[in-house]
């Protein structure tokens, strides 16, 4: 997980060092193409939204639109690079041994069994009322907690700028973790996971209602250029740092595609993007516990501080 979270600390370096540099090229600020580095790209659109009022205030117009545009396409191209890349790692490497395949035949015997077993499960109530009220609290109070305990993070390092939402994840985490472990709380993941659905499609509509197109028409040729390179930049970090740091091995490359997706985007849509090749091939435990942790959590943390220092230099 250590030499995880290196490496993808080193990308958001990567992605900021690499807008600076273009935006010499191309015309623009710096603070201006920060915001198409690992604000967006490893931050989304959460850090995002965080970061770029702090730039507009030092004078940069359109940063917010910038970030917004930038975070959405980096949702879309890390979806949509994710898989694969990790599919042709698999394939170039021959990461998956002979005796994989008795496994595949194993699946398909089981078939029926899992159709059956489907069908039962959706015969039953699609939505528990006591689990879902359960789960909506349990979100509002990590929300409520969370937010003084961003507050007292701002306070102890108000120079760092955290997103707001660092506090109620923290919270939450806590939550989760005494439910998995004690008796003491009982999380339903099923009602929570979709809170979390409604609760991003809700908040990218809101984000992209919100921007302000018209600061873009003339930044249109700049930020296509320097999106461009974020995504060559990733795909180029992906397979010689990330895959052979992690082991060159199917671990690795699963690894690869939950990097693609926050790297690019979103912590979800790289578990999406393991999910998606693990369907294909087999499930990778190490990957599905580096890759949350580190998408999650820790990247934030450290992300925040990077950009920090980049706009302390640049301003």
């Amino acid at each position: 997980m250590f030499i995880f979270l290196i490496a993808a600390v080193v990308l958001c370096v990567f992605q900021n060092a690499v807008a600076v540099i273009i935006s010499k090229f191309v015309g623009i600020h710096p603070l201006l193409a920060l915001m198409t580095g690992s604000t967006p790209m490893t931050g989304g659109h959460g850090t995002s939204a965080a970061i770029a009022p702090t730039v507009e205030s030092l004078g940069i117009k359109g940063a917010g639109a910038v970030a917004i545009a930038s975070a959405t396409y980096g949702l879309l191209a890390g979806s949509i690079l994710g898989g694969p890349i990790a599919d042709s790692l698999i394939k170039k490497h021959n990461l998956l041994p002979k005796n994989e395949a008795a496994d595949k035949t194993q699946k398909e015997e089981n078939y029926e069994k899992d159709i059956d077993e489907n069908l039962k499960k959706k015969l039953q109530p699609i939505l528990d009322g006591e689990k879902f009220s359960r789960a909506f609290f349990q979100i509002l109070i990590a929300m409520g907690i969370g937010s003084y305990l961003s507050l007292f993070i701002d306070w102890m390092m108000p120079e760092m700028h955290f997103p707001v939402y660092i506090g109620p994840m923290i919270v939450a985490a806590i939550i989760r973790n005494i439910s998995d472990n004690t008796n003491l709380i009982d999380s339903p993941t099923k009602e929570i996971s979709i809170l979390e659905d409604v609760a991003l499609n809700l908040f990218l509509a809101m984000a992209l209602m919100s921007m302000k197109l018209w600061e873009l028409i003339d930044l249109a040729g700049p930020m296509i250029i320097l999106l461009l390179a974020q995504t060559v930049l990733i795909y180029i970090y992906l397979n010689l740092v990330t895959f052979k740091a992690m082991g060159s091995d199917y671990d690795a490359a699963v690894i690869v595609s939950g990097h693609c997706g926050f790297g690019l985007g979103a912590t979800p849509n790289g578990i999406s993007n393991m999910k998606s090749v693990c369907e294909k091939y087999k499930y990778s435990k190490i990957a599905f516990f580096v890759v949350p942790i580190v998408g999650a959590l820790f990247i934030d943390f450290v992300n925040v501080s990077i950009i920090t220092v980049f706009i302390g230099f640049f301003k």
